[in-house]
């Protein structure tokens, strides 16, 4: 099963980590580890663009079965769609596929 958790501060989305593997189908083959990969990857993506490559301003890891985005600041509103965007993207994937990937939003406190 794939689990994203969705990390929150003062209600503004502050990271995303997803780990695991859908199991869906036979590698090469899972159409819901494909969609989230996609999902994630692109709007990864979409958030680097969003603030350069100013790696001061956020944090980004991808292997083999996982991926995540820390973010070092919450404020910017365009990040902010971008992955409240992704959340909606997931939690779609999830009404479909429920056996396969779970997701979860947390609240965490300041740091």
């Amino acid at each position: 099963m794939i689990e994203v958790r969705i990390l929150t501060q003062n209600k503004k989305i502050k990271a995303m980590q997803a780990s695991g593997h859908a199991l869906f189908a036979r590698h090469g083959k899972d159409l819901v580890c494909a969609g989230v990969s996609a999902v994630l990857i692109g709007g990864f993506n979409a958030v680097i663009l969003a603030l350069g490559e100013d790696s001061s301003r956020f944090q980004v890891e991808m292997g083999e079965g996982e991926a995540s985005l820390t973010l070092h600041d919450v404020d910017d509103r365009r990040v902010q769609v971008i992955l409240e965007t992704l959340e909606i993207q997931l939690k779609t994937i999830e009404e479909g596929y429920s056996k396969y990937i779970n997701v979860i939003k947390q609240e965490v406190h300041a740091s």
